[in-house]
Formats: structure tokens, C-alpha cells, sequence
């Protein structure tokens, strides 16, 4: 194969030539035409005039004249065509000043003056070919600004230009950061991508402008947003070790961005084969979640829940759990993301509850039933309805459940999970603010919101032990609970000493592995009849004993 030749600097800002399209073909033949007719009408003209001009005395002036015109006329005509010609030919491939005027707006991003998203594919795939064709490989990086810091899994989601203002102040940044030939793009509002051509298996050139990158970028945001602001990270991809075509590399620095663990800190990763397997898993997770609502194979677990003082029953949380027919058991946190992004979340839930009310519906009338709304299903203005129609259907008493709301969904929007949950209360339902102690409620919510109880969060009960600073956390939130009138529940109770610590902070009740690990609806019923909390004149389950585990 013969080496092809290095593109101009001009490539890196996506002026290099494109392949034609179909269109553009046909305009250029058409051009072609249009100029070799018009030559055959001035050659043919000037001949007719040149034998006039031999035999003057023959022709009247008059028939001259219009013979020169003609001659004028088809001249006048080929240059038409041939700048026709050149101005298509132009339009077509994207070089030369004329294109840059016609399609600039198509080829760059308005806002920052970078590529956008279809011509970093369409250059960057050339850039690909011309690094292999010198013996490099081509780095893509993918830059991805996010926030607020400790937003994670439980942070209130950044959507839209609004949630990061300052993705136009990074763009010069990022192009300044880049060496001579690399390609910028502006993805969407808070990702940009580049291309950089390397030596394959020497990646440290690309490891220092990735971390210059993030230098100055991170510099930037918090000097626009402050220290609650965006922050940056970076994925990369080679294609020494990714195979495919831009778009593959495109999509893997984009994997490699996501799986950068979301602290805050300035971080890059490379795209890696775990990452890849990761990615397919994921993929199966998301496309068999609908499939698997159908079979019922999303079942409910029950987690016991103890009154501290008395070491018995009160109730139980319902946790959801995958069974895969091919992976087994799934917990929660391989599947739940997923079920939020693809829009499963509200279906999930609610074949969970609907089995769990079902199988509860003879247990003790004093054992009630906690369930955690995802903040997605926080969104939804009709959650509430949802939940009364099913505890209708079912026979399950609304003085009997209790909705978890975690804190992620009052700081997405307070107001709209203040009116779900006065509708629940309404209706009966009691409402427990989950998860809190991780940093977004304030006082306000909790005055906002009719709690029943608060669940202080896993994190700090489990470190009570081994950190002193998570031990007072717990001790304080529990004392915000007595002055407020509200009873806590700790979660994460796993030994006997967290136990009596938290019974000493004054905590009402608890849940962890020290009382058992969540069980499935069968496994669960007899452990409530062995406590003799089985109502045997309750309306039997009947035909919906199969969803009951």
C-alpha cells in the first residue's frame, strides 16, 4: 500500500476534501456537459466568423455582427459553466474559501466555531486513514464536563446548555491545548471530542495533553461555576487498541468518559477490553429489561426491619431483584440504572410492588411495607394515582406501606415531590426521606415535605465502628429526628456493636445483614409464620401465589 500523503494543517479544522456525494457527482457531470457543449458552439461560431471575415463583401454587416455576438454569447457561456463547475466541485468537497462561506454553518458548531458532530466523523475518518497509512495510530478523547461534583448516582441530574454555562469559555481552551493537526469538535453541551495522531503503544504524548487539558479546563470551571460547579473528565480511545472505524473509537473514549468514577477530581481513562465487556453487558442488561417485566422476572425481596428496643418485626423493605435466566440472580444495582434510562423504571416498579402487596396481604396487619421510589418515577405527576389504583386492586392496605423518597429527588424538584407526597398522604400512605445525611436535603425540605421517618444513610451507619466523625453524623441526624418528632430508621446494621451503639443514640429502628440478608416472598412468609405473625383467616392468595416468589 503506498503511504499517503500527511494532510495540511488545514485538515485539522475540517477543511480537508470529502468524498463526493451522489448529488455532488451528478452537478459535476452535468458541469462537464454544459462546458463541452458550450465549446463545441464557440469553436462552430468562430468558424462561421472567420469565413465571413475571409469573404466580408459576401455577407451583409448586420449578419457579422450577430455572428460576433454569437461568438461573445458561447464564450460567455463556457466560462459559465466552468466556474459553475469549480463552484460545485468546491461545495462538494468542502475546501477553498468559497466552501467554508457555503457551508460553514453545516461543517462547524455556531456557538464555539468548532467542528460539529457529523464532520468530526467525516474528518476524522480521513485523519484515521492518513495515520495508518504513516504507521501511527489516531487517539480520540472525548471530554465530558459534569456536575455538581458530588452528584453521582444521587445528584440531581445536569441536563441541557443550562446546567454547565461555561462550555463556551472551555472551547478555545481545549483547541489551544491541542497540538498542531488535531481535530475539535463540540459533541453536545457538555462534551467535546479531538483526534491526535501518535506513535501506537507510546501514549504518554497523549497522556500529557489529556492532563493539560483537564488543567486548564477544570481552571476555567471553577472560575465560572465555583467549587459546586462542573467539573471535567476525560476518556480516550487508540485505534492500536481499538478496531473499527471512527465512529468505534468515538464511542469507546465515550464509554471510557462515563466509567471515570464521578469525585470531582481532574481524571482520564483509557478504553480498555474490561470496559468493552463492561459495555455488552449493559447493552444485554438494557435490551432484556422489557422482555423480562413480561416473563416476571423481576421479583421482590423482603429486608427485615427491627425495633431496636424490642428486637422485633415491624416491617419490611422491598428490594428488587433480577432473575436472569441465563446470569442469575441480579441486585439492584446492575439493572436499576439501566431501567431509569430506557424508561422501564416506572413498569419495573410497579410489577415489584404488586407482587409484594399480593404476597403481604395475610401477613400481620401490623408489619407494614417500605418501597423506594426512584427520583425518574419522581417526575411522573401521576405516581401517586398509580400506587392508590394498585393497592386497590390488590386489597394491600395504604396505612400498611410506606414510600421512601430519596433526596436526590427533592432537590430535582421540590415542589413536584411535595405534591406526590401530600396526594400518598392523603390516601394513608406514610412517606420516609431515604439516604438522608448525604449532603442535598436542607431543614426547608424537611418542612416542605410531610416525613413520617427518616433512614440515615448505609454509608455512615457501616463506618460507625471505624470512624468516629460518621459515628457523631449518625448521633446528630438521630437528634434531628427526636426535635423534629420524627423516628429514624439506620440502615446498614451488620454487627451486634453498631446495634447497641445506635440503640444507645436513641434510633427507633433498624435493617441490615446483622437480622438477615433480603429473602425472596416464599423464604419470607415462613419466617412470618415461624414468628406467628401469619393472619390464617386473611383472604388467601389464591392465583397470583405464583408472583409471590
Amino acid at each position: 500500500m503506498t503511504p499517503q500523503r500527511e494532510q495540511p494543517a488545514a485538515a485539522a479544522n475540517g477543511r480537508v476534501p470529502a468524498r463526493l456525494s451522489g448529488r455532488a457527482r451528478q452537478r459535476r457531470e452535468h458541469g462537464r456537459l454544459a462546458a463541452f457543449s458550450s465549446l463545441l458552439l464557440v469553436v462552430q461560431a468562430t468558424g462561421f466568423v472567420l469565413m465571413m471575415a475571409r469573404s466580408a463583401p459576401q455577407f451583409p454587416l448586420a449578419q457579422v455582427a450577430c455572428a460576433v455576438c454569437a461568438l461573445a454569447l458561447n464564450a460567455a457561456i463556457v466560462a459559465l459553466a466552468v466556474r459553475n463547475r469549480h463552484w460545485h466541485g468546491l461545495d462538494a468537497t468542502g475546501t477553498g474559501a468559497v466552501a467554508g462561506r457555503r457551508t460553514g454553518v453545516a461543517v462547524h458548531d455556531e456557538v464555539t466555531g468548532l467542528l460539529n458532530a457529523r464532520s468530526f466523523i467525516e474528518a476524522g475518518a480521513r485523519l484515521l486513514d492518513s495515520s495508518r497509512g504513516r504507521g501511527k495510530s489516531l487517539a480520540v478523547m472525548v471530554l465530558s464536563l459534569a456536575g455538581p461534583p458530588n452528584g453521582g448516582a444521587n445528584g440531581p441530574p445536569a441536563t441541557g446548555s443550562g446546567a454547565i454555562p461555561a462550555f463556551p469559555t472551555v472551547a478555545p481552551l481545549l483547541a489551544a491545548a491541542l497540538p498542531a493537526g488535531a481535530l475539535v469538535a463540540r459533541l453536545n453541551d457538555q462534551s467535546f471530542a479531538a483526534a491526535i495522531i501518535f506513535d501506537g503503544g507510546h501514549p504518554l504524548p497523549v497522556d500529557r495533553v489529556a492532563e493539560r487539558v483537564l488543567a486548564l479546563v477544570a481552571g476555567q470551571l471553577k472560575t465560572s461555576q465555583g467549587e459546586q460547579g462542573a467539573f471535567a473528565k476525560i476518556g480516550l480511545a487508540g485505534s492500536d487498541r481499538v478496531s473499527g472505524g471512527i465512529a468505534a473509537l468515538l464511542e469507546s473514549a465515550s464509554t471510557a468518559a462515563e466509567a471515570v468514577i464521578s469525585s470531582g477530581a481532574p481524571q482520564f481513562l483509557w478504553h480498555s477490553a474490561a470496559m468493552a465487556a463492561q459495555t455488552q453487558t449493559r447493552q444485554a442488561i438494557d435490551s432484556g429489561l422489557r422482555p423480562a417485566l413480561g416473563r416476571h422476572e423481576i421479583l421482590p425481596y423482603f429486608e427485615q426491619q427491627i425495633a431496636l428496643a424490642t428486637g422485633q418485626l415491624v416491617g419490611l423493605e422491598v428490594l428488587a431483584r433480577w432473575a436472569h435466566p441465563t446470569r442469575g440472580l441480579l441486585a439492584p444495582h446492575e439493572f436499576i440504572a439501566a431501567a431509569e434510562q430506557n424508561g422501564t423504571i416506572g413498569d419495573l416498579s410497579l410489577l415489584v410492588m404488586r407482587q409484594a402487596f399480593v404476597a403481604a396481604r395475610d401477613w400481620d396487619k401490623a408489619l407494614t411495607l417500605s418501597v423506594n421510589l426512584s427520583p425518574v418515577q419522581m417526575q411522573d405527576p401521576w405516581i401517586a394515582q398509580k400506587i392508590v389504583m394498585l393497592l386497590a386492586e390488590t386489597g394491600f392496605a395504604p396505612n400498611r406501606l410506606e414510600i421512601e423518597i430519596t433526596e436526590a429527588a427533592l432537590f430535582a424538584d421540590l415542589a413536584m415531590a411535595q405534591s406526590i407526597a401530600v396526594s400518598m398522604k392523603n390516601h394513608g400512605i406514610a412517606i420516609a426521606l431515604d439516604d438522608f445525611g448525604t449532603g442535598f436535603s436542607a431543614l426547608a425540605h424537611l418542612r416542605a415535605v410531610p416525613f413520617d421517618r427518616i433512614k440515615a444513610d448505609r454509608s455512615f451507619v457501616t463506618e460507625m465502628q471505624h470512624n468516629a466523625q460518621s459515628a457523631e453524623l449518625v448521633r446528630a441526624l438521630i437528634g434531628l429526628g427526636e426535635n423534629l418528632r420524627l423516628p429514624v430508621t439506620a440502615v446498614g446494621i451488620e454487627t451486634a456493636e453498631i446495634e447497641e451503639r445506635l440503640r444507645s443514640f436513641g434510633c427507633v429502628a433498624g435493617q441490615g445483614h446483622l437480622y438477615g440478608r433480603p429473602a425472596n416472598a416464599a423464604n419470607t412468609r415462613r419466617l412470618i409464620a415461624e414468628r406467628g405473625l401469619l393472619r390464617h383467616n386473611a383472604t388467601p392468595v389464591s392465583g397470583d401465589a405464583r408472583l409471590a416468589g
